[in-house]
């Protein structure tokens, strides 16, 4: 799975524990779903009922869940063998992908400025440093954030009510953006 997609997809689950429940006024976690850490002992991990995902925990090391596929979680490394190391689209690609920005916890006027400003200037740039071997790749995902873009706008810069449109979800969670997102990250070695 690509960063690209992880990114959008995490924009959703966002906007799942944002979104508004009018059987309940809280939008607290189910802590029997949860793994947690004992605080008595923290290399001890709890699993949820029904939880059968080995843990990785050695003597001396800190609690871990293996239930990510090694081929479908972000990797810290990136592959010294992909054509893209040390490239300026990977810099960037890199730059784009490290955003810390918040659009669930921002003002409508935070997140216009985002993406009217920040993320059109580092967007600007990827395009900029693209290969030939991934334009389109790099217009496919241009072309479903502009479609977040465009219905953010419509919406008054207000991130919950443009995830709401299905057109929204599909474009930010579907296969293309998938595809897209993993052939950069390939190229870039991750």
């Amino acid at each position: 799975m690509s960063r690209v997609t992880i990114l959008a997809i995490t924009a959703l689950l966002g906007l799942a524990a944002c979104g508004d429940d009018t059987s309940s006024t809280s939008n607290s976690v189910d802590p029997s779903t949860v793994e947690s850490v004992t605080a008595a002992d923290p290399t001890v991990a709890e699993t949820a009922p029904g939880d059968t995902a080995p843990s990785d925990t050695a003597p001396g090391d800190t609690a871990s869940d293996d239930t990510f596929p090694l081929d479908t979680f972000p990797v810290d490394t990136a592959d010294p063998n992909a054509p893209g190391i040390g490239s300026e689209f990977c810099a960037v690609s890199d730059e784009l992908n490290a955003s810390d920005f918040d659009p669930f916890s921002a003002t409508p006027a935070e997140v216009e400025a985002f993406f009217n400003v920040e993320f059109a200037d580092m967007f600007g740039r990827l395009q900029a440093a693209t290969p030939a071997e991934l334009t389109d790749d790099v217009e496919t995902v241009g072309n479903l954030y502009g479609i977040l873009i465009a219905e953010l706008e419509a919406n008054g810069w207000d991130v919950n009510a443009a995830f709401e449109i299905p057109e929204v979800q599909a474009a930010m969670t579907g296969e293309e953006i998938s595809t897209a997102g993993g052939n950069l990250d390939a190229y870039c070695g991750l």
